[in-house]
């Protein structure tokens, strides 16, 4: 049952704490059944755990002041990001060829070589594969290395792409001669070329 069919039906009330919220925003679906954001966040996947986990029922008014928190502490934690992405720092953890010193995002002497050799192999047509074998990563890896704009220097957040505090180990020229070519396969595969 998805949130749209739940809201359809108008049924908005937390099947562990008995909570209702009129607008549904407040509610989600775990393995089909409706949750409230607080109880979800506790329940465990395993239908049999989960079944025993419904039967303590709780009253919902205690949680208010957590439901209210956890609301904040989501926006809080949201701005805090986009914060950190503003000043051109990295979010997550330091990609391939990087390594995180001080919360700062270096180049890692030992690995950035070969980033440099994944994207000028794949210009010179060996396959992912075999890249892939060399680097002792997976093809995925690869893919997700050869996508990546922290390597010019860049950090993304939420899509937004903003001028990165670390050092770039690659060229622009080298990084869009790979987004060009990954183009024209992706396009080669659609079409079947």
């Amino acid at each position: 049952m998805s949130k749209l069919q739940v809201l359809q039906k108008g049924e908005f009330t937390c099947q562990k704490c008995g909570y209702r919220d009129r607008s549904g925003e407040k509610l989600s679906i775990h393995n089909n059944i409706i949750l409230c954001n607080i109880c979800k966040t506790f329940a465990p996947n395993e239908e049999d755990k989960l079944k025993s986990y419904l039967e303590d029922k709780i009253d919902w008014r205690p949680l208010q002041a957590f439901r209210k928190y956890h609301v904040n502490k989501v926006q809080a934690t949201t701005l805090g990001m986009q914060k950190v992405h503003e000043q051109g720092k990295q979010i997550s953890r330091a990609p391939f060829g990087y390594k995180m010193l001080n919360s700062e995002l270096i180049p890692d002497e030992e690995k950035k070589n070969s980033v440099r050799d994944i994207f000028k192999d794949f210009l010179n047509n060996i396959s992912l594969n075999k890249i892939a074998k060399e680097q002792n990563l997976t093809v995925n890896g690869i893919k997700k290395i050869l996508k990546n704009h922290a390597y010019v220097g860049k950090v993304r957040f939420s899509g937004i792409l903003t001028q990165g505090k670390h050092l770039p180990i690659l060229d622009y020229k080298l990084f869009n001669d790979v987004q060009k070519k990954l183009e024209e396969k992706t396009i080669n595969q659609q079409t079947g070329d």
